[in-house]
């Protein structure tokens, strides 16, 4: 069982004006770039650290820049993981998209869902969503879908405070 926070803590957190719905933004953004790098969530500050996966290709990271954010990291109370997301699930979005946000039958319907089936699916898609008119149709829904998933995660933290669940649970 997971040790939570006294109850100071959650007096504390409610009194600060963290801005849930920038916080679930820039995770869900930092998460749809498709970098390999893992955040955490400081639930007491609300303040993030960007780290490098431990799968990803990290050369050009400065490791004390690393260890200091390893460290500052290490000292937090209370703080929720986000993991890059696996390339199955970027591609399930891409095609839920394709699926159910474009008209049935599509030219452009059509295309990208041939462009997800040819070797190299994301740069197929990409190559064709950039250049058409459901581009910004696309960013819109990837962003939402990223927000939802950081959204499921903080749901599902044990030791969530009152003003992160009252958020998350009346997320749209």
């Amino acid at each position: 069982m997971l040790d939570c926070p006294s109850m100071s803590f959650f007096t504390n957190m409610n009194e600060s004006k963290i801005d849930i719905q920038g916080l679930v933004r820039e995770i869900a953004g930092e998460l749809s770039a498709g970098q390999y790098v893992d955040q955490y969530l400081n639930l007491e500050t609300g303040e993030i650290e960007v780290l490098p996966c431990p799968y990803g290709f990290c050369d050009d990271w400065d490791e004390e820049i690393v260890n200091e954010a390893e460290d500052k990291i290490y000292s937090w109370d209370n703080m929720i993981k986000f993991e890059a997301l696996p390339s199955y699930e970027t591609f399930q979005i891409m095609e839920d998209f394709v699926l159910y946000e474009l008209p049935a039958g599509s030219q452009l319907q059509q295309r990208l869902e041939e462009a997800l089936r040819r070797k190299h699916p994301f740069s197929n898609f990409n190559a064709i969503i950039h250049n058409c008119s459901a581009r910004q149709a696309w960013f819109d829904y990837r962003q939402k879908a990223f927000e939802r998933r950081v959204v499921k995660i903080l749901l599902a933290h044990e030791c969530l405070p009152a003003q992160f669940r009252d958020y998350c649970e009346n997320y749209k």
